[in-house]
């Protein structure tokens, strides 16, 4: 019977742990996407609510 540890550094130093290592790229990825979009969110609503606010008070 082989240690576990043993059987752990083998399969990492023959890279078949790449397949974990490139879905942990495209979560990261796709929480950087989903950052970039609430960014663009809060700019946008940065241009839009003192706009909105200058509308109202002018009545």
């Amino acid at each position: 019977m082989v240690p576990g540890t043993v059987i752990d550094l083998c399969l990492c130093g023959l890279h078949f742990d790449g397949a974990r290592a490139h879905i942990q790229q495209q979560v990261q990825s796709s929480i950087e996407q989903l950052h970039r979009k609430e960014i663009y969110l809060v700019v946008l609503l940065a241009f839009c609510v003192p706009s909105v606010l200058r509308f109202t008070m002018g009545e």
